[in-house]
């Protein structure tokens, strides 16, 4: 598994952050056409799973549930490539 940054050819969008009841992913050109977003809490554990068929897609987490805190968002895409970025749940 290769871990890369937010990287040009890769847009991945979090909004809006802080989030309080729905989280907006929005990813375009990630490598590969099927990814799976995760939300992930401060203990490692995941919260929340969607999995997407479009390399240009805007995912829904729905967050109201959440503990409020600091989250990772991470991207998998069926090559295993991944991208991570955090976001605030209030």
């Amino acid at each position: 598994m290769e871990t890369i940054p937010n990287s040009s050819s890769t847009e991945l969008s979090l909004y809006p952050n802080p989030a309080r009841d729905v989280l907006i992913v929005d990813v375009e050109n990630i490598v590969g056409e099927q990814f799976t977003v995760s939300l992930i809490n401060a203990r490692g554990a995941v919260v929340s799973t969607s999995n997407t068929a479009d390399a240009n897609a805007t995912t829904r987490l729905y967050v109201s549930q959440q503990a409020p805190g600091i989250y990772l968002v991470r991207i998998e895409a069926e090559n295993g490539k991944v991208i991570t970025k955090t976001v605030m749940i209030r």
